[in-house]
């Protein structure tokens, strides 16, 4: 869990990395839009997808220090969040939802890398809310449903993990997409401001 904790650290730190950088805010913000989804993409690829892939062997390996080195970036999750650490169908079915998200992501990502902008920061305006979304029925499901009996008792590390994690990403997703649509609708007004001026 304390490993798991440093890594949220870091990684709050490079998420947001570009909005502090000494740029204008519009480069910064595309900045962080770009480098959010690369992120998110990133770390399904490598961390979600192989814990569902290999739920079976990730989850009954021994507890032991011989298999931490193999196993702790998973473990450090699961041992706060038991839906991670057990990786139940309900854990399965938001990662699919957030696996449609990342495939639209990198779809707008693509269209950016082409030039078409408008079009690219559609997608990447609707990827963004899904993710959100997707982070925050995570966090009202394990309310609602759950009483949020998933997250360990008497760990103040597993309410670190938890609280840290969960909110770090909705939020970081709903303000890639804030930022995707505003790009889109300040371009629709230049082009209605240029054709009043015409």
């Amino acid at each position: 869990r304390a490993s798991a904790v440093c890594l949220m650290g870091v990684l709050a730190i490079v998420i947001f990395a570009p909005l502090v950088l000494a740029h204008p805010p519009e480069a910064r913000q595309r900045g962080f839009v770009v480098f959010w989804f690369v992120v998110s993409a990133f770390f399904n690829a490598t961390w979600q997808i192989p814990l569902i892939v290999f739920r079976e062997v990730i989850t009954t390996a021994p507890h032991t220090m011989d298999n931490l080195p193999k196993f702790i970036a998973w473990w450090g999750y699961g041992f706060a969040d038991a839906h991670y650490g057990r990786v139940t169908t309900w854990m399965m079915a938001e990662e699919l939802w957030w696996l449609l998200a990342i495939a639209m992501s990198v779809y707008g990502l693509v269209l950016l890398r082409r030039g078409r902008e408008p079009l690219a920061f559609v997608w990447l305006g609707v990827a963004g809310a899904l993710e959100s979304y997707n982070a925050s029925l995570y966090i009202v499901e394990n309310w609602l449903v759950d009483g949020f009996s998933n997250i360990a008792d008497g760990s103040v590390l597993a309410q670190v993990l938890y609280w840290g994690f969960n909110p770090l990403w909705a939020f970081a997703a709903g303000l890639a997409s804030y930022f995707s649509f505003r790009f889109v609708l300040e371009r629709l007004e230049r082009r209605e401001r240029v054709g009043e001026a015409g």
